[in-house]
Parts: C-alpha cells; sequence; structure tokens
C-alpha cells in the first residue's frame, strides 16, 4: 500500500504547537488561489525574493485548511491550526517529495536540455501508453517547485514515470536529481534558453547533466556528445545516442517529403525500418528520434512502434482563452483529461472569469485515472464544488456517482459524445458567457470551441501569461520586499488588452494600476478589477467620473489642480491624486517654483489626499546618461522631501521604470511603475537577469503560387527576379501593423525555421513572401512576424520606430489570444 506524502520525510523540521494526528496527507497546496478541497491538505508557504506564502494563510484557513509548512510563525497564529516549521520552504517541499519517490520501485525517466522536453515527454508518451501505466509531469511543469509536485502525483496503479527537469542557474539541478532519483535519461539539446544563469555553455552542459549521475541508461543526440565529448565520456557504457548522419545506435538513413509530412527511414541494430512522421520541420524530426529510441529501450518492437509514429500529436500545450460570439469567453483545454488537468483548468477559470459573465463547464470523460469509478467521482466531485457554474455538461460516460455531487440548481446537461452534443445544443443563443472546455484528445473538442469563437482575423497576437509572471518576478527580485509595483496598462495594455491584462494583474496581486484616460480605467472598473488606478491624464469634463468609479488622476499643473478644487464640494468623498514633479524631460510635471502654491492648495482642500509623489525618467535605459539620470532623481527626491514634511504624512514616492527597476533598483522608493518591461520587450544594457518576450505576432499562408522568371509582384509589378519562384500570399498587411516599410524585400518573416522575404509592396490586407527556398512550406505552415526567437526589435529596426509603436499598432481586428503553457 502507498501512503500519502509524508512530512516525517522531511528533515530537521518541527510541528508547532504539536504535531497532529497524522503526518501524511493527500493534497499538496502551493498557491492559495489553486486550494479547492477543504480536507487533507498541506499547504506550504513559498517564499522567494519578492513572493512569501506566509502572507496567504488567513486566505487559506478561510478555505478550512489546517496545516501549514513554515519557515516562520505568525504573530498571531491562526485557531486550530498546525504548523510545521522549516529552514527553507521549497527545500521542504523537494525533500517531501524526494521520500515519496523512495516507496516506487519501477522506473522514472527524466528529461532535459534547452528545448523539447514537453514535446518529447508526450510522444513518449503516447507511444508507450498501451504497454505501460504511466505518471508524467503536466504540461511543463518542470521548475524547482513543479518537480516535485509532478512527483506526488505517481500513485500505486503507476508502473513508469516520465518527468522534465529544468533549471536556470547554477546549484538547482541537484536539488532535482536529489528528488526524481531517476533510472533513465533524455538530454534533448544545448541552446540559449538560460544563458545568463550560467558562466558558459560547457558549464550549462554540466551542470544540466547532474541529473543523470545515477542513471542507468543515458539517450541523447550524437551531435552534443560528438561535441562534448569530455562531459558525456562518464556515460560511455550506459550510453545510447540518435542522429539524422552521424553514426549512432540510432541513426536516419533517408528522409522523403509527402503530403503528410514525411517517410523517415531509419537504422537500429543493423536493420532498417520506415515510419511515417505528421511533420516536415527538423525539429519534430529530432524530437521524434528521442520518443523512438526510448520505446525501442523499453523493449517494444519497431513493427510495434512504427505505425505509432503517425499519430504523434500536434501539442499546443497550453489553456487558452478566446473571445467568442455575442459576448463569450472561451477557455480552451484540449491537452489532456485527468484530474490534475482539470484542477489546472478550473484553477484558470477562476483567474479568468469576468464577474458579470455566467459560467459554463464542458467536460469530457477523464483518462488515465487508475482508480475507481466511486473515487473518481469524489475527486471530480470536490473540485466542481469549489467552483462556481451556472451550468455543467458532461460528454461521454461519466462515473454515476458524480451526478449526486452537482447541486440542483446548476443546470445539468449529459451526451454520449460531442456530436451529440452538438447536435441537440443552442450555442448561437448563447450570450455573456464564460465557458470552459475541459477534454481529452478523443472527444474532439475542437469542434465546440470552432462554432463559439468569434469569427476572427486569420492573423493573431498570442500573449504568453507564464512568461508575463516570469517577466513580473524578474522586476519583482530587483525590488525590497515592501516596495510597491504599479503596471501600466495604458493603450490597451500596450495592445495585450487591458481588460484581460487588467484581471490578469489584479489576480497576481499588483499593488496598482496605472492608464492613460479615464476611460480606459473605467473600462477595468467594468471588467471588475478592483485595483487601485491611477490615471495620468484627466480632462476637467472627465473630473465626475472620477468618484464614481474610484479612479485617481495625476495633477501636473496649477491651472488643473485649481480647477479640480473648484469642481470638488464640501460634501464631496475624499479623492486621492497623484503629484508629478518636472525634474528634467520638459513634458509634464511641477516645477519647483510652483511646489509651495500646490501644497498650499492641497492644504486648503479637505477633499484631496495626495497618495503619490512620481516623476518620469528620461533615459534611464542608456548608461551614458547615467549622470543625467541620477541628476533628476536627486532633484526628485529634494522636492518631494518638502511635499512629504509639509502634507505632515508620506504619500508614495515613485520613479523607476522598466529600465529602472533593473538598471537602478536602489532608487526604487515606495513604488515602481513596470510598463512595456512586463512584456519583456524593454532593452535594458546590463539587466541582471533577461525578461522573457511574451507577445508574438503570427499569421497564416492564403495561398501559394508559383511565378515565372521575369515577373514582378502586387502593386507596380516591383522586385522581379531572373528565376521562377515560390510566392506565398500572407493574410496581415499595414491595416494590421506590418506597416509598407517592411516590404520589398526589407523585411523577412519566419516559415518552418526559415526566413522568408518580402516582395512587392505590402497592402493593406495582406503581403507576399518569398518561399523559394522553403520547399516544405504548405498552406498549413505558421508564419511568425516576431516571436520569443524572432525578436520584434528585428521589425522595429527595418520600421525605424520602437516596439512600442508596433504593439500600438496592431490593428483590433486582430484577436488576442491569452494562454498558459
Amino acid at each position: 500500500m502507498i501512503n500519502n506524502p509524508d512530512t516525517q520525510n522531511i528533515p530537521d523540521s518541527k510541528w508547532w504547537p504539536s504535531s497532529p494526528a497524522k503526518t501524511d496527507f493527500s493534497e499538496i497546496a502551493t498557491d492559495s488561489r489553486r486550494v479547492f478541497k477543504d480536507r487533507d491538505v498541506l499547504f506550504f508557504c513559498l517564499t522567494g525574493p519578492r513572493h512569501d506564502g506566509h502572507r496567504f494563510q488567513a486566505e487559506t484557513h478561510q478555505k478550512k485548511v489546517r496545516h501549514f509548512v513554515v519557515e516562520y510563525l505568525p504573530e498571531s497564529p491562526l485557531p486550530d491550526t498546525h504548523y510545521l516549521l522549516v529552514k527553507d520552504s521549497t527545500l521542504a517541499l523537494q525533500q517531501l517529495a524526494a521520500g515519496y519517490r523512495q516507496q516506487f520501485s519501477f522506473p522514472f525517466i527524466a528529461i532535459t536540455g534547452s528545448n523539447g522536453k514537453t514535446i518529447i515527454k508526450e510522444w513518449c508518451y503516447t507511444l508507450l501508453r498501451d504497454h505501460f501505466n504511466i505518471v508524467r509531469s503536466p504540461r511543463s511543469y518542470n521548475s524547482q517547485i513543479g518537480v516535485p509536485l509532478s512527483l506526488l502525483l505517481a500513485k500505486s496503479h503507476h508502473n513508469l514515470a516520465i518527468l522534465e527537469a529544468g533549471i536556470s542557474r547554477m546549484g538547482e539541478m541537484q536539488r532535482l536529481a536529489d528528488a526524481i532519483q531517476p533510472d533513465i535519461g533524455i538530454f534533448t539539446h544545448l541552446g540559449a534558453a538560460h544563458d545568463e544563469g550560467f558562466p558558459d555553455r560547457p558549464t550549462k552542459l554540466q551542470e544540466k547533466l547532474k541529473l543523470f549521475a545515477r542513471v542507468r541508461l543515458l539517450l541523447a543526440p550524437q551531435t552534443w556528445v560528438a561535441a562534448y565529448p569530455a562531459y558525456f565520456e562518464t556515460f560511455k557504457d550506459r550510453l545510447k545516442t540518435w542522429s539524422l548522419s552521424q553514426e549512432a545506435d540510432l541513426r536516419v538513413v533517408s528522409t522523403k517529403s509527402t503530403q503528410q509530412g514525411m517517410d523517415v527511414t531509419y537504422q537500429y541494430l543493423g536493420e532498417n525500418h520506415t515510419y511515417q512522421l505528421p511533420f516536415t520541420d527538423q525539429a519534430s524530426l529530432e524530437n521524434s528520434l528521442a520518443a523512438l529510441l526510448l520505446a525501442l529501450e523499453m523493449g517494444l518492437s519497431p513493427e510495434v512502434i512504427n505505425p505509432l509514429m503517425n499519430t504523434l500529436p500536434a501539442l499546443s500545450m497550453r489553456l487558452e482563452r478566446r473571445e467568442g460570439q455575442h459576448g463569450n469567453l472561451i477557455l480552451n483545454d484540449f491537452y489532456n483529461a485527468d484530474l490534475d488537468g482539470l484542477q489546472t483548468a478550473l484553477s484558470f477559470y477562476k483567474q479568468q472569469k469576468s464577474p458579470h459573465l455566467q459560467g459554463w463547464l464542458i467536460l469530457s470523460d477523464l483518462d488515465e485515472t487508475g482508480i475507481s469509478q466511486d473515487e473518481l467521482a469524489e475527486k471530480i466531485g470536490a473540485l466542481l464544488q469549489a467552483t462556481s457554474y451556472d451550468r455543467i455538461t458532461l460528454i461521454g460516460l461519466p462515473p454515476p456517482k458524480l451526478l449526486t455531487f452537482i447541486p440542483e440548481h446548476i443546470r445539468l446537461d449529459i451526451f454520449p459524445d460531442t456530436d451529440q452534443f452538438l447536435a441537440n445544443t443552442d450555442l448561437h443563443s448563447l450570450h455573456q458567457t464564460t465557458i470552459l472546455l475541459k477534454g481529452s484528445r478523443r472527444f474532439a473538442f475542437e469542434k465546440i470551441s470552432h462554432k463559439l469563437i468569434k469569427f476572427t482575423h486569420r492573423t493573431r497576437m498570442e500573449i504568453n501569461l507564464d512568461h508575463l509572471s516570469y517577466n513580473l518576478n524578474i522586476f519583482a527580485k530587483q525590488l525590497p520586499s515592501n516596495t510597491k509595483i504599479m503596471v501600466m496598462v495604458k493603450a490597451s495594455a500596450y495592445g495585450g488588452g487591458s481588460r484581460e491584462i487588467g484581471q490578469w494583474l489584479a489576480y497576481h496581486k499588483v499593488d496598482y494600476l496605472g492608464v492613460a484616460y479615464p476611460d480606459e480605467g473605467i473600462e477595468l472598473r467594468q471588467a471588475g478589477v478592483a485595483l487601485p488606478i491611477m490615471v495620468m491624464n484627466t480632462a476637467e469634463n472627465a473630473f465626475p467620473l472620477l468618484n464614481i468609479h474610484g479612479l485617481e488622476p495625476v495633477i501636473h499643473s496649477l491651472h488643473q489642480l485649481r480647477a479640480l478644487r473648484r469642481f470638488l464640494e464640501p460634501s464631496d468623498t475624499l479623492l486621492r491624486i497623484h503629484i508629478k514633479l518636472e525634474t528634467g524631460m520638459h513634458r509634464l510635471g511641477f516645477e519647483g517654483s510652483e511646489i509651495a502654491e500646490m501644497i498650499r492648495i492641497i492644504q486648503d482642500s479637505r477633499q484631496l489626499q495626495v497618495a503619490s509623489v512620481f516623476t518620469h525618467l528620461g533615459a534611464s535605459e542608456d548608461p551614458a546618461q547615467d549622470t543625467r539620470t541620477r541628476d533628476q532623481i536627486n532633484l526628485f527626491t529634494k522636492h518631494s522631501n518638502i511635499i512629504q514634511s509639509s502634507l505632515g504624512y508620506a504619500p508614495l514616492r515613485h520613479v523607476l521604470n522598466s529600465c529602472g527597476i533593473l538598471r537602478h533598483p536602489a532608487y526604487a522608493i515606495d513604488m515602481v511603475r513596470l510598463g512595456i518591461g512586463l512584456y519583456g520587450l524593454t532593452e535594458c544594457p546590463g539587466s541582471p537577469e533577461k525578461p522573457k518576450s511574451a507577445i508574438a505576432l503570427k499569421t497564416t499562408i492564403s495561398r501559394i503560387q508559383k511565378v515565372p522568371a521575369g515577373e514582378g509582384i502586387g502593386y507596380g509589378f516591383k522586385n522581379p527576379a531572373p528565376r521562377d519562384r515560390r510566392i506565398a500570399t500572407l493574410a496581415i498587411g499595414y491595416a494590421d501593423g506590418l506597416l509598407r516599410l517592411a516590404g520589398e524585400g526589407r523585411f523577412a518573416v519566419i516559415i518552418e525555421g526559415k526566413e522568408a522575404p518580402t516582395v512587392g509592396s505590402i497592402c493593406m490586407d495582406m503581403c507576399m513572401v518569398d518561399i523559394s527556398d522553403i520547399p516544405e512550406a504548405t498552406e498549413k505552415s505558421e508564419v511568425i512576424i516576431f516571436d520569443e526567437n524572432r525578436p520584434i526589435n528585428v521589425l522595429s529596426k527595418v520600421l525605424q520606430t520602437i516596439p512600442y509603436e508596433i504593439l500600438t499598432n496592431i490593428s483590433t481586428r486582430i484577436p488576442r489570444i491569452y494562454y498558459n503553457e
């Protein structure tokens, strides 16, 4: 019998005020927002440079959690609560998982590398699932916290584990190796990801290989083994390799492109075999070889494996938020349907649901649970009861006992399959509803999503919410723990969507939001965002909107301040304002000579309270201007000190923008203003860590045609060439934000991993690119304008502008898709 995770596996820990009746728990939680159950939960109060899970004990206690792992006791211990005191809560979680891992004797497979971990994990699962009962990392849970949480998913009915492990700095891998204790390892690739956390690439490789110190078998690309032979020498008697061309245990003999993908002939144990791969890119080919080699080494024959290779899925690997018809909000999750995936999806639903929308869950049968129908019903029921819905639809054959957990006031429908649901459900009359589609692949929930989402442009902007979280944490880590963070969401959150980004920031509990105009603040309020909102520009005719919507205006001149004082009535409630000081940009703000009069007016008005005093730095990103930056900050300090001493209270003070946070953290003072840096698009020389690009602009190929030599392209028949060409017409033009300067070969998009230069002029709604040297490109190929690997700066330089202008120029007709990986 396998026990639940037991806190006795955490060394140097002590219960306070006394040990509870039991020390093993069926549920481990690290995020108060994702606590669904009210029994048998152990909550880890994780800490970081800016994050402290101890702050959320009261919130979690309200959900009837009574056991906490803490690094220190609260000043006022919660009633009926047991605390497990540890030195390092993250290490304690890893130690708990390591002790839990010891209960299992079946093989644990660990995957690491710079790229491909999640895809290879899922493809290994696809090839092996008919022969093993597999536990695997949810999505891309490969961090210092994700790995132990993945380990804790293992149960007695499993007989194989496949887990990812990722690191970003020195010293992290040993902890993960101690927790996973893998029997088999897969090394995928060595690339640029997280280079900033290591002295050099060889050191990074050496650090990653620590995961495999005790494995009995290591699988790796022959390319990297040949490039770094000394690092793989210790594995030589337990190493198997794959290769596209070099001699290896698994070697590609030939490939042949087909309409469906490619035929791959390979050699293994001296014999040739062929499989069909439903992809054409080299990365997919390499990833398929890793999964194939593992399946072969696990004892499956080529005859069993080869037919499965054509079923390897194209994984979106993400939870998606899409705009629906008639004001609906669609949350798509077709990745998997197991218990952990359901809990993750429900958490995403709680994060994304607007308060004014109805709620509808459409749920298919769960796969790969390995537990009885009654136990499954209880676990699903507990998750559903902790989430608010107006309507639930079950598709498949739900456990009968599950129906007893659904309250009578909730509308419940059951259908045997997706086609029956579509045939008997009126989706066109649906209005103002948040719909979570959570289904396993075999139920083809994309059929439902296609009918619900708003008909949109074939071009799309994608916002990676995981990268936003990563970036928010990078900036937060530079700051003292008591410094507040204001995030600017003006200009529709720099093109990302103010409602959606505002709701996300509220979920992540930033301190303030900043907008340019009152109507932007009103939009956030209508979306249910309750955070304090600073408004940069408020005209006199907008004063009535301030108290109605709880907005806080920036005041930058005596004229504006006097007008506001005249507007306010003695009976009006207190209005919080923000004072902007002029320190050298010569744009807006009070001059030093105006400060005394400004203070007098504020002191004479009982309706005004100064929430903050701030200024704007003109060149915080430029090392050559650092002296000027310090002069601005010194002048601000002088004038803000006068204001504070005169008012008799201490408004918040803030000067740093995104680059200022990274380059001048010593001047964080009381609050900072994070802007486009949240999206990872700020270039700040000398930054300690590099944020991740969180926004991508992608489009599709509308048509491919052959153009004879000598023929020009588009308006004016421009750019004729002396050879025959393949030309692709793309569904993006200057009305979408790809301006005309990008035409005539000055810019190249990315198709199938290769550059395709523009030809001819950029049209209003489309453009043309040359794909003559990309024979694998088809009308199904994705087209990347910019993304994490193709920086937006490439386009901004061509357009002779900055990323801000590109993002804010992207048309509102282009849908914004928000997703978690």
